[in-house]
């Protein structure tokens, strides 16, 4: 192609590009890429255009060598470090943004993918002010607010939250990012149908937008509405950054009886696995045979409470043995718990070593007192700090007689355990033998040794309910994404040993830390 040709395809490319006809606009860009490699508009604007589709690693790669070509365009650097973020590179986005604004200290645009990459990276602060920042330069902005908006959500300022997000969708109604984040902000709220309004008015805009989907499958599932829920599930693998399937090519289980073997799989983090893994005993009756594949920590521990099924450990290659159909273990839930009725009404689904558990129990409970078990700490990436509480906290609870209190917590707890002993003279017992991270068949052994469990909402919460001991769950507000404890309950259908003691408000435990202390001095004086 010759100058000329080069800018006529470019120019032509670009209408396409924003009529929305992007498979000509692409045609055209690789044309002239095909003879000018390093035509930087083709290049960036190629780049644009996988973006939108989806194809975050190519579009990384043809902006990435567009820069090379030219540095020197501030919303080059700004389009690149958006792209960064949606491939979860926070740190390298915000480089990107610090170049753009090098270069031009007032793009709006760079300001604002900023505060979104360190709000990503929990610093909601300094990304609040970059926004407002970007604010102050362009009012009229409806992206920043709504950025504003899930900043505020993120701080758990809700009500300034909604007001940011009203003010985008009064200047873009229809702007979906704004729709879908003014419903998570809606639901935390308390305010589900609202919410809900706003995913389906998000859906009615664009379609395929993934996370309203997957967003009213959390709200339709919270308030136990199961099969609506259900239905929505499948959303989580395009709306969640990092969930991908396990690629096996079998076809997925439809429900029916197979003839055969059904593989279900889990993903997600343990404790996750150890709640769907109570769906798996109902497969039974489905097929001829069940192979199990979960986290490896877990394998002991489902091998021997499922002992007439084949338990796998996951690894990064897939299971070579012969099956017949394949589910993710998440998703069992759209064929065995689609009411309330189809929750069975056992006590536990996993079984801990008796011969550990009892001598572990011989060890904890010779003296008479009630032996609790105390788990404190989430390790969420996003949501832990809102879920998790100091073991300072518990203190009050340490020095009612008649209970001995045990380490459940995963992690090294070593340093708030001196902590705490030092400052307030009591403390917290650790059995050094048991590796609760690593030796989760020794952890549920431990637990089944203790006559109560208290916890945050953490894998520790889940194993307990799983194995059918007394357990009190510390519950925060903000935390709607965790709907399989649902709303306005104080049980769990999952786990019927499990009691939910709910914060009134976001941040505010000492209300529910003083009512449990008071119901385990009743339960400590009356065992």
């Amino acid at each position: 192609m010759t100058s000329d040709q080069i800018l006529q395809a470019i120019q032509r490319a670009v209408a396409f590009q924003q009529a929305g006809q992007f498979g000509q606009a692409a045609a055209l860009y690789r044309s002239v890429l095909a003879s000018a490699p390093r035509q930087f508009e083709a290049l960036h604007f190629l780049g644009l255009i996988e973006a939108q589709q989806g194809r975050l690693a190519e579009a990384e790669g043809l902006m990435a060598r567009s820069l090379k070509v030219n540095a020197a365009r501030p919303e080059a650097h700004a389009n690149y470090a958006r792209v960064l973020l949606e491939l979860d590179r926070a740190e390298d986005a915000i480089k990107s943004c610090d170049k753009a604004l090098a270069i031009n200290p007032q793009a709006v645009d760079a300001l604002t993918i900023r505060g979104n990459a360190l709000r990503d990276l929990g610093r909601n602060e300094p990304a609040l002010a970059s926004i407002e920042k970007a604010l102050a330069l362009q009012p009229n902005n409806f992206v920043a607010w709504a950025a504003r908006g899930t900043t505020l959500h993120d701080l758990y300022r809700y009500d300034e939250a909604l007001l940011s997000h009203d003010r985008s969708l009064a200047i873009a109604p229809n702007y979906v990012d704004a729709l879908n984040n003014r419903g998570l902000t809606l639901h935390e709220l308390g305010r589900p149908l609202d919410a809900l309004e706003g995913y389906n008015r998000a859906l009615v805009a664009n379609p395929g937008f993934a996370a309203a989907r997957w967003n009213r499958s959390i709200v339709n599932l919270d308030l136990g509405r199961l099969a609506d829920g259900w239905r929505d599930f499948e959303a989580r693998w395009t709306a969640i950054m990092g969930m991908k399937m396990r690629g096996y090519p079998q076809p997925r289980w439809n429900g029916d009886h197979v003839h055969g073997t059904i593989l279900t799989w889990a993903d997600g983090g343990l404790g996750d696995e150890i709640l769907f893994t109570s769906m798996v005993p109902e497969l039974r009756p489905h097929a001829d045979s069940i192979v199990v594949e979960v986290e490896s920590r877990l394998v002991p521990l489902v091998a021997r409470s499922f002992h007439d099924m084949q338990v796998i450990a996951r690894a990064p290659d897939r299971y070579r043995g012969h099956i017949d159909v394949q589910e993710p273990m998440a998703h069992l839930g759209s064929h065995l718990r689609r009411s309330w009725d189809e929750f069975p009404k056992r006590q536990a689904y996993l079984a801990a070593d008796p011969v550990r558990t009892a001598q572990l129990r011989e060890r904890l409970a010779h003296d008479g007192r009630m032996v609790v078990g105390v788990s404190w700490n989430s390790r969420n990436r996003k949501f832990g700090a809102a879920k998790s509480l100091d073991l300072r906290e518990f203190v009050p609870f340490m020095r009612l007689p008649g209970c001995r209190f045990v380490d459940l917590q995963y992690g090294d707890t070593k340093a708030e355990r001196e902590a705490v002993l030092r400052e307030a003279g009591v403390g917290i017992e650790h059995l050094d033998d048991i590796d609760n991270t690593n030796d989760i068949d020794g952890l549920a052994a431990l637990i089944c040794a203790c006559d109560l469990v208290l916890t945050v909402s953490n894998t520790t919460a889940h194993l307990a309910g799983a194995l059918g001991k007394p357990t009190w769950i510390l519950m925060s507000r903000g935390n709607a994404r965790f709907w399989y404890w649902f709303s306005n309950r104080q049980d769990s259908p999952w786990y019927p040993s499990v009691r939910l003691f709910r914060q009134p408000a976001s941040g505010d435990w000492a209300p529910t830390l003083d009512r449990v202390r008071q119901e385990l001095e009743a339960l400590a004086l009356s065992s």
